[in-house]
């Protein structure tokens, strides 16, 4: 079963041109990502595909892409319609892979040459005097678990007297514990 020539260039036109169409609507959806759509390079690939899209229409093909290729099935068998449809897939595929390496190729290219350069601007240099934050930190946390207990014995001892203020006037027994009061020795 032998295919005319007419017949394979157009599936072959149609199928780079949908390849095409899906490379641009690919390279369109990455910069949706980093730019808007006011920016020049963004509206020129818009602008690419709808001028691929009516190639596309201009040839025949549905809006599905790749789907169907309006040719009268009664010029060819089945068979042969099928063949075609299989070589238009293999063609698009092909060529949607060729577009896709070379983009991957220019990527690695593009990458290479945008090393990072990394320059010192000051050497380091060290310190003429021992750090001594770690003793001073001990210190600080040391005389702070020191100051807490004793503040909280306080607290506990004051609330001790005002707790029993029935059995002794409260600023009585503070004058005591703390004044000392002398009281007369039996001397």
């Amino acid at each position: 079963m032998k295919v005319d020539a007419q017949t394979t260039l157009t599936i072959e036109k149609i199928a780079g041109l949908q390849a095409q169409v899906t490379a641009k609507e690919i390279e369109l959806e990455v910069m949706r990502s980093y730019s808007t759509a006011s920016n020049p390079d963004f509206q020129r690939v818009e602008e690419t595909i709808k001028v691929l899209k009516n190639e596309l229409a201009k040839l025949g093909a549905n809006n599905n892409y790749g789907k169907n290729i309006t040719i009268p099935t009664g010029t060819m068998p089945s068979l042969g319609l099928e063949y075609q449809r299989k070589f238009r897939e293999l063609k698009f595929n092909e060529t949607l892979y060729e577009i896709m390496v070379k983009q991957y190729e220019m990527a690695k290219i593009d990458e290479s040459k945008d090393t990072v350069l990394i320059q010192v601007i000051d050497k380091a240099i060290p310190p003429d005097q021992k750090n001594t934050t770690r003793t001073w930190g001990g210190r600080k946390a040391s005389s702070t678990v020191v100051f807490a207990f004793l503040f909280s014995c306080l607290l506990a001892f004051l609330w001790n007297i005002v707790k029993k203020p029935l059995r002794m006037n409260g600023l009585k027994r503070l004058k005591d514990i703390f004044l000392l009061e002398r009281r007369p020795s039996s001397h």
